[in-house]
């Protein structure tokens, strides 16, 4: 990573380079192989450079307590096969926004539905994937945090969305009773690293997943973190 540090310096700089202005921040991650949740080829990969796709980077400790998660645009990509050797894929892949050191997901391990035809949450890898379908009108599955949450605290909703068909899922806190207390966010398809202010405070909180019309959708890497 590195920022734009445009010079500033004058004749009060004492013959100092000053650099008084805080330019764009940028960054890039190389890579000489690629794990993708999502079953990727190398064709599948070169067509996210074709249709400029945004892709999750997920790097994170032996434990998972410690990751780093950005929204990426694969740059460059170079597949190899010297020889009789494996196929080998190498490149670059430039962050797009801002990115993420975090620990604790704070994803609850239950989901309670409500109207969706089919839905179900794996959390065993701790890279939960919800798979849902809903086949016409509203519908909604709920996550329990037996856990406080204050006004003004900031919860890191994370996934990657893949749409079959229909209307994007929507994302937002509850209180305890079901109120809502955050704007609701809906999800993109490919990577969302979405931030849900709280508006209110609560001994216990809910994350909300819904649909207002007919829908199939996969959400993986889904995980939730407090800044």
């Amino acid at each position: 990573m590195e920022a734009d540090l445009p010079e500033t310096t004058d004749k009060f700089s004492e013959g100092w380079e000053e650099h008084d202005i805080d330019g764009k921040i940028s960054g890039t991650i190389d890579f000489d192989a690629l794990m993708t949740t999502t079953g990727l080829t190398a064709d599948g990969l070169i067509d996210k450079i074709i249709d400029r796709e945004d892709i999750l980077a997920l790097f994170y400790s032996e434990n998972m307590t410690n990751l780093f998660l950005a929204k990426t645009k694969l740059k460059s990509h170079k597949v190899e096969v010297p020889g009789e050797q494996p196929l080998a894929l190498s490149g670059s892949l430039q962050i797009n926004g801002k990115p993420y050191f975090v620990s604790g997901n704070i994803m609850p391990s239950t989901f309670y539905t409500n109207n969706y035809t089919s839905f179900s949450w794996d959390n065993e890898d701790r890279l939960g994937t919800v798979e849902a379908s809903q086949t016409s009108g509203s519908a909604y599955a709920r996550a329990r945090r037996v856990s406080s949450i204050t006004t003004n605290d900031v919860i890191l909703f994370v996934g990657f969305l893949s749409l079959t068909s229909g209307e994007a899922p929507s994302v937002q806190l509850l209180n305890s009773v079901g109120s809502s207390i955050s704007a609701k966010e809906q999800l993109v398809e490919g990577a969302n690293l979405i931030e849900l202010t709280a508006t209110g405070s609560d001994g216990e909180f809910q994350i909300e997943l819904s649909n207002t019309a007919a829908t199939e959708f996969y959400i993986y890497n889904t995980m939730a973190f407090k800044l």
